[in-house]
């Protein structure tokens, strides 16, 4: 101890920056010196960065006082600089590129009102999960709310997640978890666990039962695990925002996956696929996996003219997770025939389902020389999909066998412990679901013959009146904007159909094209019918 006050007090405080700050207030009761160093300010900012993010000290404030006053408030979260810098980073994204969603992020609650709410709750609120809503409550609603979590398009469907408020829509899903996100269309969205009761584990995320994967006789359900923990699914979404992963339009968010070696290049074309798996539209029993995924063709302005060319055909080889093979050819893409040019880049968006968890796709696309006539074939690198992990929920009410939605958000008060009640069970929690349906939908009587009437999210876009309910979001895919691929040049006036640049999306199909005037104003359908070898597959373009 001698040889270690011996020292500077410069060489002492870089010894001091190391610990942590419950360290240091021991080392004040060790000895006068170091009582007399501990509180210098350059540690306590150090202190304050490290545990709470912040470098900005109030006037007149010293950096020892600003820190107690940071620890009194938020000491208790052990992960409050990791929640934090995610929301510093969701807040830095979507100011910059979707202000619509930054300006409507509710303010934090104070400790007191999340007090109050976990009085009125059968559980406490894990604290990472807390702390977040101390952060932001969510954010505002309304039929043109930009869902803060992300949105996915595919033919007329579009569905956007939200970050509900506690105010709003909070409930309690199934006694062991709280549904804290909401899509727009199913009216799903994702819980916490907050109890470890009906197979239900503390702080993990999961996605609501789908349609169709209830067993009566097990009382159970599929429900999809999204993240162990609160902490690793904020921050990995944040993670992915801050790097560029995912694209934005018209202030959406869309959350499509590269796999960093997909890339082909032919013929100065490359050719890189990207995917989404898309929850809502997906169910586990009969297994259907949806997913999307968008396609973004390239040819460098540096490319000679002589290579420019019109995209004829497309063929693709798709496999399932058990290597069952089906080869799909069809005339273009999602309707067209773009022209690929130097400078020139189309993307469009399609989709495929797998009956296994993972799939994949690979191809090529036959392009015609412009100039010489000649078929050149550009190759499509094969690109994965795979569907999150599932778990068995155990219920304890029974649902509507004909009701495609399980109706979450009732607490049944009589029976929020984990016991049965008994011999007369089935009894009392159909009877608790009959109540259940009186709540929600203000049914009287429900026989077992009788069906209630709820949107099926697979045919949702089918459906002219659902589409209506998004028109006031107009063309989702007009005036791209792609933080991370940037288009240099200016719109030109065109000439003739190989002049000029066009970046051309219509009907929720993306398309950008940004030297591209082979389509001249059309609206994108999807194209053609398709010869499928084996077994068809309309989605796939």
């Amino acid at each position: 101890m001698a040889g270690l006050l011996s020292l500077p007090d410069e060489s002492l405080l870089m010894i001091l920056r190391g610990l942590h700050y419950k360290d240091l207030v021991r080392v004040l009761k060790t000895c006068r010196r170091l009582r007399q160093l501990v509180p210098d300010d350059s540690l306590w900012k150090w202190q304050c960065l490290h545990y709470f993010v912040d470098n900005e000290c109030p006037e007149g404030m010293g950096w020892y006082e600003h820190f107690m006053y940071w620890y009194l408030d938020y000491g208790k979260y052990k992960n409050y600089a990791a929640i934090r810098t995610a929301w510093n980073k969701i807040e830095k994204f979507t100011k910059e590129w979707c202000p619509s969603i930054h300006e409507y992020l509710n303010d934090g609650l104070s400790e007191d009102e999340l007090d109050s709410i976990e009085q009125t709750l059968p559980f406490k609120l894990p604290l990472d999960f807390r702390l977040s809503y101390r952060i932001h409550n969510g954010q505002e609603m309304s039929l043109s709310t930009r869902g803060v979590l992300g949105s996915c398009t595919v033919h007329s469907f579009l569905c956007t997640e939200c970050l509900l408020p506690f105010q709003k829509g909070m409930r309690v899903y199934n006694k062991g978890s709280l549904c804290f996100t909401m899509d727009n269309t199913a009216g799903r969205g994702q819980v916490i666990g907050c109890r470890n009761i009906n197979n239900f584990k503390i702080g993990r995320i999961y996605h609501r039962a789908f349609e169709g994967t209830y067993d009566l006789t097990t009382r159970t359900a599929k429900c999809l695990v999204s993240g162990d923990s609160f902490k690793e699914w904020l921050c990995d979404y944040a993670d992915k925002l801050d790097r560029g992963e995912f694209f934005v339009d018209r202030e959406h968010i869309f959350k499509f996956y590269h796999e960093p070696s997909c890339l082909a290049t032919s013929h100065h074309i490359t050719v890189k696929p990207t995917t989404m798996y898309v929850p809502s539209m997906s169910r586990a029993a009969p297994p259907v996996n949806f997913f999307a995924y968008r396609i973004i063709m390239e040819m460098p302005s540096e490319a000679p003219h002589s290579q420019s060319c019109r995209l004829t055909t497309r063929h693709w080889t798709v496999t399932d997770g058990n290597g069952k093979v089906e080869r799909v050819t069809g005339e273009g893409v999602v309707g067209q025939n773009p022209v690929m040019k130097p400078g020139s880049k189309f993307a469009w968006i399609s989709c495929t389902t797998f009956q296994t968890d993972t799939g994949s796709m690979e191809g090529y696309f036959m392009f015609t020389n412009l100039h010489t006539g000649a078929e050149m074939r550009v190759e499509c690198p094969r690109y994965h999909m795979r569907a999150l992990p599932s778990e068995d929920i155990r219920l304890k009410y029974a649902p509507n066998p004909h009701a495609q939605f399980w109706p979450d958000g009732i607490v049944f008060e009589d029976n929020l412990d984990d016991e049965s009640d008994g011999e007369n069970e089935d009894e009392d929690y159909m009877e608790d679901y009959m109540e259940a349906q009186e709540e929600l939908y203000g049914i009287e009587e429900l026989d077992s013959d009788d069906e209630l009437d709820f949107m099926d999210p697979q045919e949702a876009f089918l459906d002219p009146h659902y589409v209506d309910l998004h028109q006031d979001l107009g063309d989702p895919y007009e005036d791209l904007v792609d933080p991370h691929e940037e288009l240099e040049g200016e719109d030109e006036e065109v000439e003739d159909e190989n002049e000029g640049e066009n970046d051309n999306i219509h009907g929720n199909h993306e398309v950008e094209n940004a030297e591209n005037n082979s389509v001249e104003g059309g609206a994108e359908e999807i194209g053609g019918e398709d010869e499928v070898e084996d077994m068809g597959d309309e989605n796939v373009q």
